[in-house]
């Protein structure tokens, strides 16, 4: 599956580059997100995704791989693991890994 999406934010490129670089600012942006730990340029967290009756816990992790300032691009490592509570616990339920 390939997600895709562009949008245009009113600010020049470099202060646009900063702000979305900058992972604990941001992540509050993200509906049910939460950042858990951070361990130099690796961030750990959560996303809680309801749907209706179906509520999925996601954990997981980013670290950026490169930056191109000058091109723009970030490159980042993501790993994310699909939680299920299971009598109060949470267990892993399906893991992927994308580069």
């Amino acid at each position: 599956m390939k997600l895709e999406n562009a949008f245009t934010i009113p600010v020049p490129a470099d202060e646009a580059w900063r702000v979305l670089l900058d992972i604990e600012r941001i992540a509050p942006c993200v509906p049910g997100a939460t950042l858990t730990s951070r361990d130099g340029d690796r961030f750990d967290g959560k996303v809680k995704v309801r749907l209706g009756p179906i509520a999925l816990t996601y954990s997981g992790s980013v670290a950026f791989v490169s930056l191109d300032e000058d091109a723009g691009v970030a490159l980042v490592d993501r790993r994310v693991h699909l939680l299920e509570e299971r009598d109060g616990l949470q267990v892993l339920a399906a893991a992927v890994d994308v580069r």
